[in-house]
């Protein structure tokens, strides 16, 4: 999932194109890594 996020929010730098973008980002990460501990053992 935090393939996912990493898809939709950089760039073809493997960058952002502004904080506001970076924050969405960090926030997809973080609900990929509670999905991950809510969904597997």
């Amino acid at each position: 999932m935090k393939n996912e996020c990493n898809n939709e929010f950089k760039n073809e730098i493997d960058e952002f194109d502004s904080n506001e973008i970076e924050i969405n980002w960090f926030n997809c990460v973080n609900e990929a890594k509670k999905w991950k501990t809510d969904h597997m053992p």
